[in-house]
């Protein structure tokens, strides 16, 4: 009882035997604390960081099991220092466990890590890295959140975003540093990313795509964010079209959790640029951007857009017959354009299908 008042975790009996026996405890350990608000007893924080812990949760337990845990923590009240306590006691390198060989760069231009996967500090690197992306996320303040999020009123994360959209964010924002690393595959080359949630973790195939997918998505939302800021991209000219078309494709792909992604990219280009008192610099950046999508390119709910015209009627104003192979790849053609040129509009969401057949023949009708 006295444990309880005093906000302490502590193990019945000694701690090594007890995450030995047991040795998913460490992370329940790690999850109740957090729930809780508990703080550990100092035996049990110095068991739980012994190479003897680490290798026992990575022997003995599923990676099932390991998973539950893990969204625990991050569904809980307190993800950030849920996966603080991890990387402070080296555990997060088991339990987002990377191939100790095979790993490549696949694209040095988006590589921020100076360790090599074959090299010893790889685990210390990439999670700290990871880390430093968490600690941002967790900082980000309600003013913030309320410019990108538009939430009602200054919320803090776990108010302003559905819980399952905070766990995604934290996890992702986790594993960004090793979004540039790949393994062979048996067909194609495949991200580290994917690797690590679907077999390190056996992840859910959901997971999988929507981690890939945010990152993906994230490093969109950074360069167009680079882009607008350059200027004109208001007045309608080609370059601002570009852009918005850009927008509008990346919108559609991630659907309205786009935000996830673009507090992912705010964190990523702030760790990558924020220093030197830049940091309110890049946030102008991706509040001017965010107004853009919504305010000025009316790209909110572009994702539940549908092509404006079917393939029937294409044929039909075009004179085409889909049972011709040449027509049925010119028709998939046609419906791609035509999906860009909606997303060009002034207003995407209200272009009626007669402007869209008006365009369709003043283009294709040749």
């Amino acid at each position: 009882m006295q444990d309880i008042k005093d906000g302490m975790v502590r193990t019945p009996l000694a701690p090594n035997s007890t995450m030995i026996d047991d040795p998913l405890r460490a992370l329940r350990t790690v999850r109740f604390a957090c729930r809780l608000g508990f703080t550990l007893d100092k035996t049990l924080e110095e068991t739980l960081a012994t190479t003897v812990v680490r290798d026992a949760l990575a022997a003995k337990v599923s990676k099932e099991r390991v998973l539950t845990e893990l969204n625990g923590m991050l569904l809980g009240p307190d993800p950030a220092r849920a996966l603080e306590m991890l990387h402070s006691f080296s555990l997060l390198s088991t339990v987002f466990a990377t191939p100790s060989s095979g790993v490549s760069l696949a694209d040095a231009s988006h590589s921020s890590l100076d360790a090599s996967p074959a090299i010893a500090p790889w685990d210390a690197t990439w999670t700290a890295a990871g880390m430093a992306l968490v600690k941002r996320v967790a900082a980000l303040s309600p003013q913030v959140l309320q410019g990108l999020l538009r939430s009602e009123g200054e919320l803090s994360l776990s108010e302003a975003m559905p819980k399952e959209w905070t766990r995604l964010l934290y996890l992702t924002a986790l594993l960004a540093p090793l979004k540039a690393y790949q393994l062979p595959g048996k067909k194609k080359p495949e991200p580290l990313v994917e690797y690590v949630l679907r077999v390190s973790l056996k992840g859910t195939v959901k997971d999988t795509s929507d981690a890939q997918l945010f990152l993906d998505c994230a490093q969109e939302l950074r360069e167009l964010a680079t882009s607008a800021a350059g200027g004109g991209v208001g007045g309608g000219g080609e370059g601002g079209v570009a852009i918005k078309v850009q927008a509008g494709r990346c919108l559609r792909k991630v659907g309205e959790r786009w935000r996830i992604a673009l507090l992912l990219a705010l964190v990523q280009a702030g760790d990558k640029e924020g220093a030197g008192g830049r940091e309110e610099e890049v946030l102008q950046r991706f509040e001017a951007l965010e107004k853009l999508v919504v305010d000025e390119w009316y790209l909110e709910g572009c994702w539940d857009m549908k092509p404006l015209l079917d393939g029937g009627k294409i044929c039909q104003t075009l004179n085409l017959d889909k049972k011709k192979k040449e027509d049925g790849i010119k028709i998939g053609v046609i419906t791609r354009e035509m999906i860009d040129w909606q997303l060009s509009q002034a207003k995407p969401l209200h272009v009626t299908a007669a402007e869209c057949e008006a365009w369709l023949l003043k283009v294709h009708n040749s």
